[in-house]
């Protein structure tokens, strides 16, 4: 339930509201998830006015503004495609017009292609304190198990991604526009480093590998779907297919 609705001028201003409120508050850009919360009564701070939705490269990174909307995100062309795309599978066209990313990567659970690939390439969030104003940047894996307890009374302004990582991802759905069931998202750097996330079960993204090189790729995400048995598909069905989708990634990202 909707207690009480802002929508701050500033950022000063919506950092106030984040700290001052009894009751829980909520920042949002596009709001497209709070359907999906419960009977808790909550204070929205919406930030649409705030001009969080800008993008600037910067040498080797790219920095992404919390309130970008995830159809502007897929049409960047300073993105890696395989990035862009996972945004347009992430919702339909008129959800994308409002839907934001850092909204999108807070609210998703383990089947969010776009979560994935922002998790295998390792993006990193920045942070402000409604308490103190203190900033501070975190990686995007670290935040999502616990994201509720790390981001209470926090803002997220900004996401920073590497604008020289090669991404490819697979994915196996029901149907062509569907969520996917199993896939995979596959991130390499100039120095050899690998990334490799699991998507299409549980409550969030796994990540499956993170080394200096690809080698044990495919034990690695065999692995991780060990106990990926749900109402949608069996943890062997996963392995298989899995096996499969990172042999085919790994082969286009050696290219």
């Amino acid at each position: 339930m909707i207690a009480n609705y802002h929508r701050p001028a500033t950022l000063e201003d919506a950092l106030a509201l984040l700290a001052g409120s009894d009751i829980r508050s909520i920042p949002i850009g596009g709001g497209t998830t709070l359907s999906q919360r419960n009977a808790e009564a909550i204070e929205i701070v919406d930030l649409q006015a705030l001009g969080l939705n800008l993008v600037e490269q910067r040498g080797n990174q790219i920095d992404l503004g919390a309130t970008l909307t995830l159809q502007a995100l897929s049409e960047l062309d300073v993105l890696p495609p395989a990035l862009r795309s996972a945004a347009q599978r992430e919702t339909s066209f008129n959800l994308r017009q409002a839907g934001t990313l850092a909204g999108t990567l807070v609210a998703c659970d383990g089947r969010s292609p776009l979560a994935a690939a922002m998790l295998a390439i390792d993006a990193q969030l920045v942070l402000i304190s409604a308490l103190d104003r203190s900033s501070e940047i975190i990686s995007y894996g670290e935040i999502l198990p616990l994201r509720k307890t790390h981001l209470e009374k926090r803002l997220i302004t900004q996401i920073t991604i590497p604008g020289n990582v090669r991404l490819e991802l697979e994915m196996v759905g029901r149907t062509s526009k569907d969520w996917p069931v199993i896939g995979v998202a596959v991130a390499r750097w100039p120095s050899g480093r690998t990334r490799i996330t699991l998507m299409g079960f549980g409550a969030f993204p796994r990540l499956a590998l993170d080394g200096p090189e690809p080698g044990g790729a495919i034990e690695a995400v065999q692995f991780a779907c060990d106990t990926a048995s749900d109402e949608w598909a069996t943890a062997d069905y996963r392995k298989a297919a899995a096996r499969v989708l990172v042999e085919r990634t790994m082969t286009r990202i050696s290219i």
